[in-house]
């Protein structure tokens, strides 16, 4: 289920609405646009937090499982 999760905020909140809403824009941060516009940082990041994730997961479930 968390897997879902992580898909649906980096393709959905944050590469289609982040990525393309100018309200979204921080004060003061306008010269950053082509940073604001890039996927594969969202993409990569979402990668990353699913493995440290399950790194995490891994050995919490096992504890709760022998308990």
């Amino acid at each position: 289920m968390w897997v879902a999760e992580i898909w649906f905020d980096a393709l959905v909140v944050d590469c289609l609405w982040f990525c393309h809403s100018k309200k979204m824009i921080i004060p003061g941060t306008e010269d950053l646009v082509d940073a604001y516009h890039d996927y594969w940082h969202h993409i990569k990041y979402a990668v990353i937090g699913m493995f440290s994730q399950a790194v995490i997961a891994l050995p919490v479930g096992l504890l709760v499982m022998w308990q």
